[in-house]
């Protein structure tokens, strides 16, 4: 859509709204996918955290190998949030 707009000036006279929207918000779309892999990052930790805060709780030794499981699960994107629940609780 940017080249569309480098060779035409007057695209967005043509171009549907939601289109429009796309090219006026570009360099804010960009921005926000650049920080995507430090807001994952972040999220994990808070997990991480949060897990080895709950087996401290219960009692639950936070084995090192567990910690990095979870981890792992969560960084994977096919990884279900009833496949965490049950790491966590079993």
């Amino acid at each position: 859509m940017q080249e569309l707009k480098m060779q035409d000036s007057d695209v967005l006279s043509y171009l549907p709204p939601v289109y429009k929207k796309v090219l006026e918000n570009a360099d804010q779309a960009r921005a926000e996918f650049k920080e995507q892999p430090k807001n994952l990052e972040h999220l994990v930790t808070i997990a991480r955290d949060q897990y080895q805060d709950f087996c401290k709780l219960t009692g639950i030794p936070a084995q090192k190998q567990r910690v990095q499981k979870l981890e792992q699960l969560l960084l994977d994107a096919r990884t279900s949030l009833e496949e965490v629940l049950e790491f966590i609780l079993s």
